[in-house]
């Protein structure tokens, strides 16, 4: 059994996975929201996985480390670790101190004065929806920050980061993607797109960008490396974001909660099927490995936490898919129109 771990309303990064591509996953899948972590005092074989870490505050993440060491004491399996994985921040600025990365990040208050201008904001625990404003000089950054808390958690979430990107030589931008899962990496995708804030793939791309893309996902072409920086960040589960500049690979975060797949499904990459089969194969696999012939482990109270969320995830999941039908969908009359 895979006992997933999150905070409560992020678990809906499932949702498109388990209610509509593999359903079958939920027999060996249970999701454990944080505040009901200590329901793992019941499990007695299984692997836990440890997510959303850089959305927990100190003491939640104490907390789960005090359990994350009770049940290893038990010989229960985990991935990730509640406080050792490193989140987005700490990470980034051991890889650009380490000169993995070209760029570098800082919090709100403790800018240097050889920042590199452009830079930008964004929060380390929050999902970025839409693009980030570019800021020019000193003068723009400090009227951005002017605007966030003055004080507090809020503002200590954020960060400011230097930019780094760099159109191919077809003047479109890469983002790519890959999961690990324990021993397991495999490539999710090469998004494209002419701006540099890549979120989802151009929906115009022709057919040797998807051609690109498929052979990315095909090939596999950066895993050593990418196993590298999960190691140096202490992560076994969860997927990385990178990309490209001056002929090298760079870290735009690791996410310990990712969103598996979207529905309906894209132009860009019309099965997504596969995607879906390759994530839930290896997570099936890696859950039968830990059974240790003792068959899945059973606790009735998970079971019906369990329920209630994928309840959620069920009705997250239609939500979900109307709005991206009614947006194509209006996209299109749009573009008609024209």
């Amino acid at each position: 059994m895979i006992f997933y771990v999150c905070v409560a309303r992020h678990a809906r990064t499932l949702a498109a996975l388990v209610t509509h591509y593999r359903p079958d996953l939920r027999r060996c899948l249970r999701i454990v929201p944080y505040s009901r972590m200590d329901l793992l005092l019941s499990v007695r074989s299984g692997i836990v996985i440890w997510t959303d870490l850089d959305r927990l505050d100190r003491s939640v993440r104490a907390r789960a480390c005090a359990m994350h060491d009770v049940l290893v004491e038990r010989g229960i399996s985990t991935l990730n670790h509640p406080t050792a994985s490193l989140t987005r921040f700490p990470l980034l600025q051991a890889l650009a101190a380490e000169g993995r990365n070209p760029f570098r990040v800082f919090r709100p208050d403790a800018c240097p004065s050889d920042l590199r201008f452009p830079v930008f904001l964004r929060r380390e625990s929050g999902f970025m929806g839409s693009c980030p404003e570019l800021l020019a000089d000193a003068s723009a950054l400090h009227t951005a920050l002017e605007a966030l808390p003055p004080s507090g958690a809020d503002r200590d979430d954020w960060m400011v980061v230097e930019y780094s990107a760099e159109p191919g030589p077809d003047g479109y931008f890469r983002k790519y993607g890959a999961f690990r899962i324990g021993p397991d990496i495999f490539p999710q995708h090469c998004f494209i797109n002419r701006h540099w804030f890549v979120k989802h793939a151009y929906d115009r791309l022709g057919e040797a960008h998807r051609r690109e893309h498929l052979q990315y996902v095909t090939e596999n072409p950066h895993v050593n490396w990418i196993r590298e920086i999960f190691d140096r960040a202490g992560i076994t589960y969860g997927r990385i974001d990178y990309g490209e500049t001056r002929g090298r690979l760079q870290v735009f975060e690791i996410n310990t909660n990712p969103t598996v797949l979207n529905h309906p499904q894209t132009r860009f990459d019309p099965d997504l099927q596969p995607y879906a089969d390759r994530y839930a194969d290896t997570l099936i696999a890696l859950a039968n490995r830990h059974l240790a012939g003792s068959g899945p482990d059973i606790v009735p109270m998970i079971d019906r936490v369990n329920r209630l969320i994928m309840l959620r995830l069920h009705v997250s999941s239609r939500r979900s898919r109307l709005r991206r039908f009614l947006r194509g969908w209006c996209g299109g009359f749009r573009r008609a129109e024209r």
